[in-house]
């Protein structure tokens, strides 16, 4: 029916759905080549749900190199949207050692503040799992400052592999103008500069001490915020809660509408106090609510992932790791599970907000009551 021109774009849609929805072990070859079809297409109607089916299928093990192939020929097409070429680059990260300028470029792109919170979180999530070069180290450096502190936590785990003096020092420079430095912590800098030069270690080291603030320092930060943020308006706090910039609403549902990464926040100015709202958004990672408790997770390739675990059969683990990204990781496959002292929702939301929209924010939160 895919690959048949009277089928309705309903149809296709609904088989579409049902391929991403499927458990990993019901995929069979000939799914391959109905999806390989529709991105051939270029269908605009279908192509989101085509390149997420792909995305699906890629992770199965079945004869992927059509599907690759034709990934490979979207990623690098700049007549497609954004989206579709990130989640086509998302999966090709991990079966292709270079990188294409065209390609990279679109990563970059997709990190903009100003971009809607899906292209942002995929463009991340591709740059998490890509083998940079240090050409393209230096490149994604100097792109910092637009990244924000949802995203900048996976953009940094490229330079694990680097060891260069001058990619180290700019990346250094990368972050000191980033809006999201006050989502890093002392830890994760640490591990991305273990393998760089004494002479970069020493600029770290004036770094680490900028970002690390300790329970009484975030407690006086706190208070003072409390005493000087203006009066605020319920109704623009609900636009900047579903605004692209805080993107709560891709994380956190208010009655039957946002995302399920975060707590249900329908009534919480009901059990929350004011000063424990501010706390949540401005340093996330003081407490955890009870099942939303972030894990830390490295596989035995290697591999490394942080989120929050949805379920766990005994076989197979699925955790959340942000906004529309979820991943399957098979028990046997798991060489260490450890809860994480860092939350999923990053902190430094303060420095891309003005005191106005964090008040704004706040009273709203705050009137989430029934």
């Amino acid at each position: 029916m895919l690959t048949d021109g009277n089928s309705t774009t309903e149809a296709k849609r609904m088989i579409v759905g049902m391929m991403i929805r499927s458990d990993d072990q019901a995929a069979v070859e000939s799914w391959m080549t109905g999806i390989v079809a529709l991105i051939q297409s270029r269908d605009t109607h279908l192509l989101n749900e085509a390149t997420r089916a792909a995305a699906h299928l890629a992770n199965d093990k079945l004869d992927r190199r059509s599907l690759l192939k034709e990934l490979m020929r979207l990623s690098v097409d700049t007549s497609v949207h954004l989206k579709e070429r990130l989640v086509a680059i998302g999966v090709l990260v991990k079966h292709i050692e270079t990188l294409q300028n065209v390609q990279f470029t679109a990563m970059i792109d997709g990190l903009r503040l100003e971009q809607p919170v899906l292209v942002r979180s995929l463009a991340s999530a591709a740059i998490q799992q890509a083998s940079l070069n240090n050409q393209q180290l230096v490149m994604l450096s100097r792109a910092l400052k637009q990244v924000g502190p949802l995203e900048i936590g996976a953009c940094l785990q490229p330079f694990t592999k680097s060891q260069q003096a001058r990619v180290g020092a700019t990346l250094i420079s990368g972050l000191r103008e980033s809006p999201g430095l006050s989502a890093v912590t002392p830890a994760l800098l640490k591990q991305v500069f273990k393998d760089y030069p004494v002479a970069v270690q020493s600029e770290v080291k004036a770094l680490m001490q900028k970002i690390d603030v300790g329970l009484e320092a975030k407690q006086e930060r706190l208070s003072a915020l409390l005493g000087e943020l203006p009066e605020g308006d319920v109704r623009r706090g609900q636009g900047i809660f579903n605004s692209e910039k805080a993107a709560c609403f891709s994380c956190h549902e208010i009655g039957y509408l946002g995302g399920n990464v975060g707590p249900d926040l329908t009534r919480i100015g009901r059990v929350r106090s004011r000063e424990d709202l501010l706390e949540a958004i401005v340093f996330p990672s003081m407490s955890f609510v009870r099942s939303y408790e972030p894990y830390h997770l490295t596989t035995l390739d290697g591999d490394q992932h942080s989120g929050i675990i949805r379920n766990d059969d005994g076989a197979t683990l699925t955790i959340v790791t942000g906004p529309g990204q979820e991943m399957k990781v098979g028990r046997d496959a798991v060489f260490e599970l450890n809860r994480s002292q860092t939350s999923l929702m990053p902190g430094g939301m303060f420095e891309i907000l003005s005191p106005m929209e964090l008040a704004d924010l706040l009273a709203f939160l705050e009137a989430t009551k029934r």
